[in-house]
C-alpha cells in the first residue's frame, strides 16, 4: 500500500503526575483460555501492541514459552485461539480469509476456507471434541459448525431481529448451543432444530439488575449445568442457573458498586474459563491483562499492566478542540466527558460519579460543544439517549426516543450528534439503524430510508455543502452520499484507489470530515489509516495522503488546518496528524 512521506505524528499523552510509561506491557486480550493448570494462551487483540505477539502461551511464572511470532512471518493474524488438543486456530487475512490449524512446532494440520461460507467478519472460533469447528459470523448474525473437510454440519441464521451480533458459540452436554448475542444483550440457547429453548437476559434492554445485561460477549456451560457469562461492558462475570438465579458474580456487582471496575475490577471482560480446581481464568481485556482467581475473589495469577493505574483517560471516542485550545474528549470508559488542556489539567467534567450503578452517563460515544452557547450534546451510548447541558451542568433536554410521523422509535446505541445551522441536529443510532435529523424534543424532520442500501451500524453523519448527507455504514464497510430532499443515493464508496491504481477496500470505516466539495479524510479503523481520499471521480476516489498503518482502530478525529486530531482508543490519548501541501 502507499505510503507518504509528508505527513508528521505527534502523540499527545494524558498520564497521571506525568509518569513515563513503557506501552509494550499493555496486552489486549480477545481470550486467555488454560491449556491446564499453570499455562494459559492469551490472543492477543487486533494490532493493539505490535510489540507483542498474536497468540502466546505464558505459565505461572509470567515466563513466555511459545508464541506466534514465527507463524506471523508467514501468516498476516488476525486473532488465534488454541484448541483442547493444544495445537492453535489462526484466523489469518488471506484472500481469501481461511482459518488454519497448526501443531505447536508450525505443522498445519487443517485449513477451513471462510470464503466459500461467506464468512467476512468472524469473532470466535472454537474446536470441539468431536473434532467439528464453531464459529460465530458477526457481520450476518450467523453461526456455523463445520465438520473436519469444511463441510456445513449446522447453520443458523434467523435475521437479525434475533441475532444481531453473535460474539461465541459453545456446545452444551445434551447437544445444543450457546449463543452469546452482545447487540441483543441476550444470551440463547438454540437445539439441533434451530429452536431457542433457553434465554437470559432482556432483548435490547441492558441493564446492571438481575436478568439484565450489558454486551456480554461469551456464555459457556459448566459442569454444574450451571451457564457462565461474560459481560463486556457491565464488567462482570455471572454464574447463573437455568433458573435464571445468579449462583455468583464477579466485578460490578450490587454488593461492592462504590468501587469502580476500572480501578479494582474488571473493565471490558471478553471471556473466561473455569479450571478444573474450581479457579477461573478471565480475559480482562480492557484492564489489559488476564486473571487467575477463586470463588472467593483471591487473585492466584495476573499477567499484563492496566492502562487506568497510568493514564488519565480511558478509552476516549470523540475529541473537539475548542476555541480556547482545551481538547473535549468523551471518557468513555470513564463515564464522563471532560474538557481538559495538554498538560491534562481538567477544567470541565460531567459524569464519573462515584457509585458506579448511579453514574448519570454510560459509555458516551461522542459530545460536541456549541460554544456560541455554551451548551454540551452528548450521545449517552449505555443510557439510550441524547442530552444537552449548560456550563452548569443542568440537563436542558433529553432524548430517549424520536418521532416518526406518528411513531415513537426508541433509541437503542446512539452514537454522534452534530449541531446544524437550523438548530436541529444530525443523529446517528447505530442500535437502531438510523441517521435522521430532528429538532431538540425529538422530533425527526429528515430520516434516511432507501431499501437499495440498508444501514449496519451507522457510526457518523455529517452534512456537506451541497444540501447532501454523507454516511459511515460502518459495518458495510462504505460511505454513503444520499440528497436530503429527495433521499436518493447519490453515491456509494466502499473502496478507494492509490495513485498507481491498487484497489484498496474501505473496512469498518468510523468518521469522516469534509474538507471541500472534491475532498474528504476517512478514518478506516480496521485497515488502521487515516486518509485524504480526492472524490472528483466518484467512480474512482484516489487517494492523496494517507498515515502508515498505525492508526490502531481509532473512533474519532477533528481536523483544524491541516492537523487531524485523532482520540487513540486503544492508548488512551491522542495522536497530532499533520499532512503538509
Amino acid at each position: 500500500m502507499e505510503q507518504v512521506v509528508d505527513v508528521e505524528y505527534k502523540r499527545i499523552t494524558f498520564t497521571k503526575n506525568h509518569v513515563e510509561i513503557n506501552k509494550d506491557h499493555f496486552i489486549c486480550s480477545q481470550f486467555a483460555t488454560a491449556i491446564d493448570d499453570n499455562h494459559f494462551y492469551i490472543s492477543q487483540y487486533r494490532d493493539i501492541n505490535a510489540k507483542y505477539p498474536k497468540g502466546f502461551i505464558v505459565n505461572r511464572n509470567s515466563q513466555i514459552i511459545w508464541s506466534t511470532l514465527e507463524l506471523e512471518k508467514r501468516y498476516t493474524i488476525i486473532s488465534s485461539n488454541v484448541t483442547y488438543d493444544k495445537n492453535v486456530l489462526l484466523y489469518v487475512k488471506n484472500e481469501p480469509y481461511d482459518l488454519i490449524e497448526l501443531s505447536l512446532n508450525g505443522q498445519i494440520v487443517n485449513t477451513y476456507n471462510m470464503k466459500i461460507h461467506g464468512v467476512k467478519s468472524m469473532y470466535f472460533y472454537y474446536k470441539t471434541k468431536q473434532n467439528t469447528i464453531l464459529l460465530s459470523s458477526i457481520q450476518d448474525g450467523r453461526i456455523l459448525e463445520l465438520s473436519e473437510t469444511n463441510e456445513v454440519l449446522f447453520e443458523y441464521c434467523p435475521g437479525k431481529e434475533i441475532l444481531s451480533e453473535p460474539r461465541c458459540v459453545f456446545p452444551t452436554e445434551s447437544g445444543h448451543f450457546l449463543i452469546a448475542d452482545s447487540k441483543h444483550h441476550y444470551i440463547m440457547m438454540i437445539n439441533r432444530n434451530k429452536e431457542m429453548i433457553w434465554s437470559y437476559g432482556e432483548k435490547n434492554n441492558p441493564g446492571f439488575a438481575p436478568g439484565r445485561l450489558m454486551y456480554p460477549y461469551m456464555a459457556l456451560e459448566l459442569p454444574s449445568g450451571h451457564i457462565l457469562i461474560a459481560e463486556h461492558q457491565a464488567n462482570r462475570i455471572t454464574e447463573v442457573s437455568l433458573n435464571r438465579e445468579i449462583v455468583w458474580q464477579y466485578g460490578n456487582n450490587p454488593v461492592d458498586e462504590t468501587t469502580s471496575p476500572r480501578k479494582n475490577y474488571l473493565n471490558g471482560p471478553n471471556f473466561a474459563q473455569m479450571l478444573p480446581n474450581g479457579e477461573l481464568v478471565i480475559s480482562d481485556s480492557m484492564n489489559g491483562r488476564i486473571l487467575v482467581i477463586d470463588r472467593n475473589y483471591a487473585i492466584h495469577f495476573k499477567y499484563g499492566l492496566t492502562p487506568k493505574d497510568y493514564h488519565i483517560l480511558n478509552f476516549p471516542r470523540s475529541v473537539q478542540l475548542l476555541k480556547n485550545g482545551r481538547f473535549l474528549i468523551a471518557d468513555s470508559r470513564n463515564d464522563r466527558i471532560v474538557e481538559m488542556d495538554r498538560t491534562g489539567e481538567i477544567y470541565f467534567e460531567y459524569g464519573n460519579e462515584a457509585v458506579f450503578a448511579n453514574r448519570t452517563l454510560k459509555w458516551p460515544r461522542c459530545v460536541y460543544k456549541d460554544e456560541k452557547r455554551n451548551h454540551y450534546l452528548i450521545s449517552d451510548g449505555f443510557n439510550q439517549r441524547f442530552i444537552i447541558i449548560d456550563q452548569n451542568k443542568k440537563v436542558l433536554n433529553e432524548i430517549k426516543s424520536i418521532t416518526y410521523q406518528t411513531e415513537a422509535i426508541p433509541l437503542r446505541d446512539p452514537h454522534s450528534v452534530e449541531s446544524l445551522l437550523d438548530d436541529k441536529l444530525l443523529i446517528t443510532d447505530s442500535g437502531s439503524n438510523i441517521v435522521c435529523i430532528i429538532d431538540r424534543n425529538g422530533q425527526v424532520n429528515w430520516m434516511y430510508s432507501n431499501e437499495q442500501f440498508p444501514l449496519d451500524d451507522p457510526h457518523y453523519a455529517t452534512v456537506s455543502r451541497g444540501n447532501s448527507i454523507y454516511i459511515v455504514d460502518t459495518n458495510h464497510s462504505r460511505l454513503i452520499e444520499v440528497d436530503l430532499s429527495t433521499n436518493t443515493v447519490l453515491n456509494v464508496i466502499d473502496a478507494v484507489y492509490t495513485k498507481d491504481h491498487r484497489k484498496i477496500k474501505l473496512n469498518k470505516p468510523k468518521w469522516i470530515d469534509l474538507i471541500s466539495e472534491n475532498e474528504l479524510a476517512i478514518l478506516d479503523s480496521q485497515n488502521n489509516y487515516l486518509m485524504v481520499v480526492n472524490i472528483s471521480d466518484k467512480a474512482h476516489p484516489v487517494i492523496e495522503q494517507m498515515t502508515d498503518p498505525t492508526i490502531c482502530n481509532s473512533r474519532w478525529a477533528y481536523r483544524q488546518d491541516q492537523a487531524y486530531y485523532i482520540s487513540d482508543f486503544w492508548q488512551h490519548d491522542l495522536i497530532q496528524v499533520t499532512f503538509s501541501r
